[in-house]
């Protein structure tokens, strides 16, 4: 779980703990362990095998959850600092012809033409997705004047090289100072 950047909180502890009862396991000091004689053996490795698959699986709704809180704190900012009938989730094509759904394209005053498409970047493991993505939409000539902003959470740290990438195709902007750039855009 730490590996996955997870934070071990005393609530987690507790159902992580919750969770290797189930099982019939211990999870102490971030290890889960099973007790048993040579006998048992083969059953306790699959008891503290599934144990810790349930345990990862926490990982992953985790992140998950992470995911749906930052896009949220994004759309929080967006709806305090840009009127919120300028602020719209729709799909746009890239230049192969895929769809992607936009989490925020930014019209301008008059309603006509976009003035940015937004995307959150909650973590790491979200850059190649959104490489591709605005790789393919800033192909597409239909939209290439468009501004194409990646948000990352700044709050948590990040390799150098990803946001080098994410920086080839979209102008990357750190959580923190996203009202500020959002008022530069005339928003």
């Amino acid at each position: 779980l730490t590996s996955a950047g997870v934070t071990m909180t005393k609530n987690l502890a507790e159902r992580l703990s919750r969770l290797a009862d189930a099982y019939g396991c211990d999870f102490i000091s971030g290890r889960m362990s099973r007790s048993c004689t040579q006998e048992q053996l083969a059953i306790a490795i699959a008891l503290v095998a599934n144990a810790s698959r349930a345990v990862g699986d926490q990982a992953s709704e985790i992140k998950r959850q992470r995911i749906r809180d930052f896009k949220r704190e994004v759309s929080v900012v967006l709806n305090d600092v840009v009127r919120s009938e300028r602020v719209k989730k729709e799909k746009v094509v890239g230049d192969s012809g895929t769809e992607y759904q936009v989490d925020f394209v930014i019209w301008g005053g008059d309603k006509e033409h976009p003035l940015a498409f937004g995307e959150p970047v909650s973590d790491q493991d979200a850059v190649n997705t959104k490489f591709r993505e605005f790789f393919d939409i800033k192909s597409n000539k239909a939209y290439q004047s468009i501004d194409r902003i990646a948000v990352y959470d700044d709050r948590h740290s990040w390799r150098s090289g990803d946001l080098l990438v994410l920086n080839r195709v979209s102008n990357i902007v750190p959580f923190t100072a996203f009202p500020r750039r959002l008022k530069r855009l005339g928003a």
